[in-house]
Order: C-alpha cells, then sequence, then structure tokens
C-alpha cells in the first residue's frame, strides 16, 4: 500500500530540499555518485516528488486515486508522453486534465478529437500511436493488458537474458511511441544499446521505463493494482521485478535540457560538454564504470 491508498501524504518540500543539498554539495565526481544514489534510493523508495502542492489533487484523482487503477495506469503514461518542452507542474496538471477528459470521451470514438496540448505535433504522434494500438481487441483498451501480454512475451522468446529492458523499449517504440532513428530501434529489438546512443528525443521513454521498473512506492503500487485485475498479472509482474528478466541497470537517463544544465553546473563532471546527448554519453560511461543504471542520476539532476 502506498501514501495515496493510506491518505498519509508526505512532505514534498522537505523532500525537494533534500535532494537541492544533495546536489550542491557534491564537489567531485565521487562524492557526486555516492550523493545521485543516495537522491535515488530516497526517490524510488518514498515517492515523494508526487506529493506537491497544488497538482497533487489530478494527480491523486486522476492516477494514483483513481477508482479504476488501470485507467489511471493509462493516464500516467499518456502524461509521460506529454512531458515535453513544458513544465512538469503545467505537464501533471493541466495537460493531465486534458489527457482524462479526452480518454473519457474522445479517445476511443475519435482519437483526434480533444487531443490533450491541441495538434501540438511532438506529443500528438505518441499519443494516437498509444490509442491506436490499446483500441485493438486484444488489450481492450488497456496499457496493464498491453504489459502483461508483453512482457511474459519478452520472457518467453528471451528467457533471463540481458537485454530484455531494451527489448521492451523496442516493444513501446513499435506499439505506443513513435521512434526517430532506425539504427536505435533494431538495436534494442536484439537486446543491445549502442555505445554511441545519445537521443533526447527518447527521454519520456526512459522516463516512462524507468518509473515503471525502478520505483518501489507508489508507481509500483499503481502498476500491481492494475496488473491483478489481468488473468496473467501477477505472472508478468514477478518476472518484471526480477532482475535476472528484467535487469534495471539498463535503464538510461532520461536526458533533456533540464539534465543537461543541471549536469554542465558541475564542472567536474565535463566542463567541455555541449549538447544533451554529450550529457546522455558521458552520464552512460560515468555508471558503467561504477555498475549502477545511468537512470541513477536522475533524481539529483531534478533541482
Amino acid at each position: 500500500m502506498c501514501y495515496f491508498c493510506s491518505g498519509m501524504i508526505p512532505n514534498n518540500e522537505e523532500y525537494r530540499n533534500y535532494i537541492s543539498e544533495l546536489y550542491h554539495s557534491a564537489i567531485d565526481t565521487k562524492s557526486f555518485i555516492t550523493n545521485a544514489i543516495i537522491a535515488d534510493r530516497h526517490r524510488f523508495t518514498y515517492g515523494k516528488e508526487w506529493a506537491e502542492t497544488p497538482q497533487i489533487n489530478q494527480i491523486r484523482r486522476c492516477i494514483f486515486g483513481n477508482d479504476n487503477p488501470s485507467a489511471g495506469l493509462l493516464l500516467f503514461v499518456l502524461s509521460c508522453w506529454l512531458d515535453l518542452q513544458a513544465s512538469y507542474k503545467v505537464v501533471w496538471s493541466t495537460y493531465l486534465d486534458q489527457a482524462d477528459r479526452w480518454i473519457q470521451l474522445h479517445a476511443w470514438k475519435n482519437s483526434e478529437n480533444g487531443l490533450p496540448r491541441g495538434n501540438y505535433k511532438q506529443t500528438k504522434t505518441h499519443l494516437l500511436k498509444t490509442i491506436n494500438t490499446l483500441s485493438s481487441p486484444k488489450y481492450n483498451h488497456s496499457f496493464a493488458e498491453w504489459f502483461t501480454y508483453t512482457v511474459i512475451d519478452i520472457v518467453d522468446q528471451n528467457g533471463s537474458n540481458n537485454g530484455n529492458i531494451y527489448r521492451f523499449v523496442s516493444k513501446v517504440c513499435n506499439d505506443l511511441y513513435e521512434a526517430s532513428n532506425g539504427n536505435f530501434l533494431n538495436s534494442v529489438t536484439k537486446g543491445n544499446l549502442q555505445d554511441t546512443y545519445a537521443h533526447q528525443h527518447y527521454k519520456r521513454l526512459w522516463m516512462l521505463v524507468m518509473f515503471l521498473r525502478r520505483d518501489k512506492t507508489v508507481i509500483q503500487c499503481l502498476l500491481k493494482r492494475s496488473l491483478q485485475q489481468e488473468q496473467n498479472g501477477q505472472r508478468a509482474l514477478d518476472y518484471w521485478y526480477n532482475e535476472h528478466f528484467f535487469n534495471p541497470i539498463e535503464c538510461e537517463l532520461p536526458t533533456d535540457s533540464r539534465v543537461q544544465a543541471s549536469w554542465m553546473k558541475l564542472k567536474f563532471l565535463g566542463p567541455t560538454l555541449k549538447t544533451a546527448e554529450q550529457v546522455a554519453m558521458s552520464a552512460r560511461m560515468l555508471a558503467r564504470k561504477n555498475n549502477i543504471s545511468p537512470s541513477t542520476f536522475d533524481a539529483i539532476l531534478f533541482t
């Protein structure tokens, strides 16, 4: 049970201040890695970032407190796609509310009517692709049903081999998210990630995968409650949360301009870096050197 289920909402401001202290107290690469691991553990153990006002009201109503957890899970996915070139406060309040109305009124009958963010092309393609896929009788309008089928299919085809997170990413790109690079898609389909991969187009994709796989609190609770409604949901959950089948170390850092700016302010990390792509590659190399997931750096950079 998460704090949304119990009604015991934690102190978000305290959490933000704590993460900021960890970021600003890093004086070299060693202390930065240590502090990043602490911030990452705190984030995914307690989930306090979702308790910020005023958007907590929409988040609770639409997602974590939704009477239908499967509907809440779908709205979480759509909000990840909407998280582009906009304040996260707007995304998880205004755009989330728009997505909720779209799903209830238009998406399954006339998907282009009432689109969240209108015809904003950077998000429209992902929203429509997701809805069109889930409209199939195979998935019955349910991301939870898609997730259950996808996870089990990956394991049935590949067992406990490394690379299943990457294969999951390829399934997301095939079914829900519009990939922009054929080489990237070919690579992850085979369970690999190119060393040269560094494309911020996939920020929202990695954000979704990171939260679904690594969160141990509100999102895990939502995912579990959603999959309990599925015939093979427990089997999918057992695979998903077993690192022998889906290793969280394969979750990439969701890189965008915000992450780039926070990374580059820490001069010891690479004062010559100029682009978000360079930051993504630098983060991956540093993570591999220290045997951690590149996504470990995301929480501490959220300043």
